[in-house]
């Protein structure tokens, strides 16, 4: 990897939000030293530090209501479903409050939706997803739910070692 660009030390944004003025002065300042992969052009912070974000505590905000999400999400949906058995097994790490899941559910309520989120925020749609508030385990994980297909959307930046994550899920 390059480096890509230097962005100094700056507070955590949408995964802390802080509740007073003066908490919101008191955070840390962490840096942000992006670089590029010269083979595939993912660009990443190479000193993020997962020990550093409050994952489990406070949920990753996401705007998925807005007008122009929504439709990409509707879009994103419909091509997963055109690939997808009738009776799909479908596993998304990183799933948030489970939005992408539960428009997958809607479409096509037979299969089976397991959203992976270690803050547990994930609305589990009446039952039609299934939470669970970990770490998603490829060694453990995939031999347990053999999934049809698996979903990592916003993930690969938050990760210390994200091709050795890619390589585990290969």
């Amino acid at each position: 990897a390059v480096s890509f660009f230097d962005g100094g030390h700056q507070a955590l944004a949408t995964i802390a939000w802080p509740r007073s003025m003066e908490e919101a002065r008191a955070m840390p300042g962490l840096p942000l030293s992006f670089v590029r992969c010269v083979d595939c052009g993912h660009v990443y912070n190479k000193d993020f530090d997962y020990a550093n974000v409050p994952y489990s505590d406070k949920p990753n905000l996401m705007f998925n209501r807005a007008l122009i999400w929504s439709e990409h999400l509707r879009r994103i949906r419909d091509l997963i479903i055109d690939h997808l058995p009738e009776k799909p097994v479908v596993v998304e790490i990183g799933c948030g409050e489970g939005h992408l899941l539960r428009a997958l559910a809607e479409a096509r309520p037979a299969g089976r939706y397991i959203g992976f989120d270690p803050n547990g925020s994930v609305d589990s749609a009446d039952g039609r997803v299934e939470a669970r508030r970990e770490l998603f385990d490829p060694a453990v994980h995939l031999a347990e739910y053999r999934p049809a297909m698996v979903v990592s959307r916003h993930v690969l930046e938050h990760l210390m070692n994200p091709l050795g994550y890619l390589q585990r899920l290969a």
